[in-house]
């Protein structure tokens, strides 16, 4: 599985930039996944379909970044 983060939303599509390659994937969400709520700036795992595109699987936990 890779980790990236949102960074666009349009139309059921999840934009995800991989952080180890930092390439954007067009990506849908898990059925099981249908009640989380997306936003830009998540975290996720994903796991790809096929070329260029790939499956949201896990949401991680947003951090707030206060101290």
């Amino acid at each position: 599985m890779a980790v990236g983060q949102v960074v666009k939303l349009h139309g059921g599509f999840y934009y995800v930039r991989e952080e180890a390659t930092g390439v954007v994937r067009g990506c849908v969400r898990r059925g099981r996944l249908s009640k989380v709520r997306l936003l830009v700036g998540d975290y996720v795992e994903t796991t790809e379909a096929a070329p260029g595109s790939c499956v949201i699987e896990k949401v991680l936990p947003r951090l707030s970044g206060r101290l």
